[in-house]
């Protein structure tokens, strides 16, 4: 199996989990001292240096996965956030297109190139860690939010298509989660190791859209008291 982004936060509780649960994994990040300590720390995880957005990394990530001899399981996981503000006039327009290319694109072009790695009609899985907020946007990040709320649509319509190939799609939505890029935000945060946790327990199980901790009581509000759940997300 393959994890993007997983050389830290919610990747590196992907890896360990699944390492644990005796799957033999690849850990793919930017930070060659972040995967350093991560296999130091997990000595059977294999790592290796890409970056999703760059053809050239997700080569080399085609490359890595031929070697181990295909891919049952694929968990798009990494992703950045931009902070914006337009109203401010404070907008990176640089950044927010390495925003979409790396949460976005990189998952849509990674499917496509290591889809014919992975096994038809054996019960492979495609995951796409989407958020909270690809349900409702926050008003600090708007564009993180489109880039996730295109993810979900993109998991939606991916899993119509491979279902009768045998490939399952799941979507994971995790809350705020306590991982190095949160670390300045004193909102209440989920653990990593939860949201891998419940993802794997929700593949046991044959789910397929996954809400983790609090982004199933944003489903429900969503559905009771739509405006006051809009309300809440927009002073976040």
């Amino acid at each position: 199996m393959l994890v993007t982004g997983g050389s830290s936060g919610i990747g590196a509780a992907y890896v360990e989990a699944f390492a644990n649960a005796g799957a033999r994994v690849l850990a793919c990040g930017r930070s060659e001292a972040a995967l350093l300590r991560l296999s130091s720390r997990l000595p059977g995880v294999r790592t290796v240096s890409a970056d999703v957005a760059d053809a050239e990394g997700r080569a080399r990530l085609r490359t890595c996965v031929e070697e181990i001899g295909g891919l049952d399981i694929l968990v798009h996981n990494a992703g950045v956030m931009e902070e914006p503000d337009f109203a401010a006039g404070r907008v990176d327009l640089p950044a927010i297109r390495r925003e979409l290319e790396i949460n976005a694109f990189a998952p849509i072009a990674l499917t496509h190139e290591l889809l014919p790695s992975m096994p038809r009609h054996a019960g492979a899985v495609i995951v796409m860690v989407t958020s909270g907020y690809a349900l409702l946007p926050p008003r600090r990040a708007p564009t993180y939010a489109a880039t996730k709320a295109a993810l979900r649509s993109f998991a939606r319509g991916l899993r119509y298509q491979l279902e009768p190939l045998g490939i399952h799609v799941m979507e994971v939505l995790p809350p705020l989660v306590d991982t190095p890029r949160t670390a300045s935000n004193a909102r209440p945060k989920l653990s990593a190791a939860r949201v891998a946790a419940d993802t794997l327990a929700a593949m046991k199980a044959g789910r397929w859209e996954v809400p983790v901790g609090q982004v199933a009581l944003l489903e429900m509000f969503m559905r009771l008291a739509p405006a006051w759940a809009a309300r809440v997300m927009r002073d976040r």
